[in-house]
Formats: structure tokens, C-alpha cells, sequence
């Protein structure tokens, strides 16, 4: 073999190559765009290729944006549909039972804020080995 002939297998074979690795590099920007797309739809793929709406932990996507406004809308056709009446004795009662749950809630959270304000200033006053004594280890004061 030549020296001219055996440059030329090497160019043709270095060619090769080349072309065969940027069709694989194309295939695998490819499927990384594809995912990324997926990824801001919200799409996610699991185990096994199933393809699911991501909506764990309250993330909300391009895709689950589209639903949720498409929903309201269909929500809001329906409730402007209602006639409601405020004289109506099931609103007036179903009014009055959420007023009362809610105030019930506030005033539990209110206690709690309140009762945990107040003992930590009880507490504040013992010293450490008083309340070791009382059943209580190693509690920082703030």
C-alpha cells in the first residue's frame, strides 16, 4: 500500500467516525431537548416509560397552568349558572356552619400563638436545674 493510498484510507476512516459520532451527538441533543420540553410542560416520564403530569410537591408546570385555567373557566360557567338566593334557609345555614368553623379555627390558632407566648415566658423564669427537677432537659431560652 501506498503512502498516498493508506493517508486516504485513514482520512475516509476518520471521516467515518466523524460522521458517525455527530449523528449520535445529534440523536442525543435531541432526546436532551425533548426532555427538557417534557420537563416545562410538566410531563414526566417513570419507570418503565409511562409519561405522567408532574404535580408533586405543589410544582406547577406549563401543562398543569393550561388545566387549572381551563377547569376554572368550566368551574365559573357552572356557578354563574346557580341561581342563589341569600334568603335561602340551606345558604343562610351552610353560611352560618363555615362562619362558625372558621371563627373556630382563628380562635384555636389565636390560643395556640397565645398559650405558647405565655409559656415560654413561665419557662423563662426557671433555671436549668429547676426544670431538670420538673421533668423538663435541656430546653434553650431564648
Amino acid at each position: 500500500m501506498e503512502k498516498g493510498e493508506f493517508k486516504k484510507l485513514i482520512e475516509v476512516s476518520v471521516a467515518k467516525v466523524v460522521r458517525e459520532k455527530v449523528d449520535n451527538l445529534d440523536r442525543i441533543v435531541d432526546d436532551l431537548v425533548k426532555q427538557a420540553i417534557c420537563s416545562l410542560l410538566g410531563i414526566e416520564y417513570r419507570w418503565g416509560g409511562r409519561a405522567e403530569i408532574d404535580h408533586c410537591n405543589g410544582r406547577n408546570s406549563i401543562l398543569t397552568k393550561v388545566i387549572e385555567e381551563r377547569a376554572k373557566e368550566q368551574v365559573e360557567k357552572i356557578v354563574k349558572s346557580f341561581k342563589i338566593d341569600a334568603n335561602d334557609k340551606y345558604v343562610e345555614s351552610a353560611f352560618k356552619k363555615e362562619y362558625h368553623q372558621q371563627l373556630q379555627n382563628q380562635l384555636k390558632y389565636y390560643a395556640e400563638g397565645t398559650a405558647k407566648s405565655m409559656a415560654e415566658k413561665v419557662i423563662s423564669n426557671y433555671t436549668e436545674k429547676e426544670l431538670e427537677k420538673i421533668g423538663f432537659e435541656k430546653i434553650e431560652k431564648k
